[in-house]
């Protein structure tokens, strides 16, 4: 029987063309050249945390966080990306992506996530991970 490890790091540059691929899985569709230059920009913001998944030595997720900063609440951990390979999904890897991110944090800091309402799945996976509802929102882009 094999064994299967899930090793969870910081993200390379090296790590755009897998990046590529998962966000096309979800629909997202950023040219490479635009989040290789993204990505760049990211690993250079101390308030930005890029984690990466490899299960079998193969990139199969990552997650995003940024610590939000705001006038109108406490700061707040908001996970802007959490994906996870179709193939590779239900076996713990996006809750091992979680719990490495809150830990780049003060514990006492919340966390905080926003999903497409399309996405049932999200929804369950982040209510067994105990995130509790709070507001219904528009998201308008001019």
């Amino acid at each position: 029987m094999p064994h299967n490890t899930l090793q969870i790091r910081a993200v390379q540059m090296t790590d755009e063309p897998a990046l590529v691929a998962l966000n096309q899985q979800l629909g997202y569709t950023l040219p490479p050249e635009q989040l290789a230059s993204q990505l760049k920009d990211l690993n250079h913001r101390s308030e930005h945390h890029v984690l990466i998944a490899e299960y079998n030595g193969q990139l199969v997720g990552y997650i995003h966080g940024q610590m939000s900063h705001r006038l109108t609440s406490p700061p707040f951990l908001e996970i802007c990306a959490l994906v996870v390979d179709d193939r590779f999904r239900r076996k713990g890897i996006a809750t091992q992506l979680v719990h490495q991110l809150s830990e780049l944090e003060d514990p006492a800091v919340r966390m905080r996530v926003r999903h497409n309402s399309h996405r049932e799945e999200a929804a369950l996976f982040y209510q067994k991970m105990e995130f509790k509802r709070v507001k219904t929102q528009h998201v308008l882009d001019r």
